[in-house]
């Protein structure tokens, strides 16, 4: 059941929100639990439409802590010396490297402070390494089950390390948009989920001495990471559970045209070919990663074939979901006529009747993989960037049935 006004606050109240040069803050740090988060997005979202008309370039959150029930946040150096049963000057000579400490002593305090999820103070974190103590994440929106998901975890890993997030959302018109924002913040390093800026923006970024780690876009420049899920073995997963349950006719909606950033385009294209399964141009819809509009294209796409498609392959489960309530408003049935699958094993997609099949990944530990390369980087920004991957598999619910007719 969503929580009332009140609880909404209580989450906002956790934040420090910049808001162009206006600036709200309250001591009053109630817990959030990782449920609340698709709502705390949606008051977020309130927070940048409003004064969108006025032209600012671009809106600002500022969060030091994460959306992590029970995180830690008020456990200090003493707290951890005590669970230790050590003393407090011990504890601060292990947390900061230094090495006149006993091996069995050392394991204590950092069993404590793992156990008591302790977070290093921010500021103090920042004094002692000369930068700003933040780190910037950049994306065109945070509405949907998928930001509520990731953000989560990626405020978490960033405040462990010491940092506080930075986001900053726009809807950015061109690559040099995006590039002078990353400029222009006061941040040691980025996180990228905004897909629109170019190679030669990437560079000039790098050049001022800010390091770049993009999640779900291959990126290989010098300077830059990215973290990858491994898109081409879920797709490949989605097409062959569907060949091998009598699946024939199969359509795909794409996130955004002309941009397969993440390959599962160009993946699910592959599939088809090596099951020898035909692609028809008419059957790939653009869904913009947007349950709305993955609905209205749905009905369209239906509306005017004469045959049913035997199932759909979503690039992600927001679109899914806008399928299968596209398709249930149309007097029809999932699976009964058409199957549905979608790509990331969201929340959502267990909630929703039927039950999605969909590819899963560890989102907590691809948010993890950033952060560290991040740290990586930004720790010596002479390194070159890496590529890494996470590991998906096919989840296999209710969302598609069983075509005896058309098994070969």
């Amino acid at each position: 059941m969503p929580p009332d006004g009140q609880q909404i606050m209580k989450c906002v109240r956790r934040f420090l929100i910049f808001i162009g040069c206006s600036c709200c803050f309250t001591d009053d740090l109630d817990c959030l639990t990782a449920r609340q988060g698709d709502f705390l997005c949606v008051v977020i979202k309130s927070f940048f439409s409003s004064g969108r008309e006025t032209g600012e370039p671009r809106r600002i959150i500022c969060v030091n802590m994460p959306i992590i029930e029970n995180a830690g946040l008020f456990m200090n150096i003493k707290d951890v010396a005590q669970r230790a049963g050590v003393s407090i000057s011990t504890v601060s000579n292990v947390l900061n490297g230094r090495r006149n400490v006993s091996p069995e002593k050392a394991q204590a305090v950092m069993r404590a402070a793992e156990e008591l999820n302790y977070i290093p103070n921010v500021n103090a974190q920042m004094m002692k390494r000369h930068g700003t103590g933040n780190i910037g994440l950049f994306l065109s929106h945070v509405e949907g089950p998928y930001y509520a998901a990731l953000m989560p975890a990626l405020f978490y890993f960033c405040a462990k390390a010491g940092y506080a997030l930075l986001i900053y959302v726009n809807d950015f018109h061109t690559s040099r948009d995006v590039a002078q924002a990353v400029l222009s913040c006061n941040i040691d390093g980025a996180i990228m989920l905004n897909g629109l800026i170019t190679e030669e923006d990437i560079r000039l970024v790098n050049q001022r001495g800010i390091p770049m780690v993009f999640m779900d876009r291959n990126i290989r420049m010098p300077g830059t990471g990215c973290v990858l899920i491994d898109n081409g073995s879920g797709t490949h997963e989605q097409v062959e559970y569907l060949y091998h349950t009598g699946h024939r006719r199969i359509a795909y909606m794409i996130g955004y045209e002309n941009n397969d950033g993440n390959g599962r385009e160009a993946a699910f294209r592959k599939a088809m070919e090596e099951f020898g399964l035909p692609l028809e141009p008419e059957l790939m819809m653009q869904g913009l990663f947007n349950e709305k509009v993955a609905y209205n294209n749905v009905r369209v796409l239906i509306g005017r074939q004469e045959r049913l498609p035997d199932a759909i392959v979503c690039a992600s489960d927001e679109m899914a979901i806008g399928c299968m309530n596209a398709i249930h408003d149309m007097g029809m049935e999932v699976p009964g006529d058409v199957s549905v699958l979608g790509f990331d094993n969201l929340a959502i997609g267990e909630m929703c009747e039927p039950k999605l099949t969909t590819v899963d990944y560890d989102i907590s530990r691809f948010c993890r993989m950033a952060v560290e390369e991040l740290l990586r980087l930004i720790a010596d920004p002479t390194q070159e960037g890496s590529i890494q991957y996470t590991a998906t598999r096919l989840i296999i619910r209710n969302s598609v049935a069983l075509r005896l007719g058309r098994l070969k």
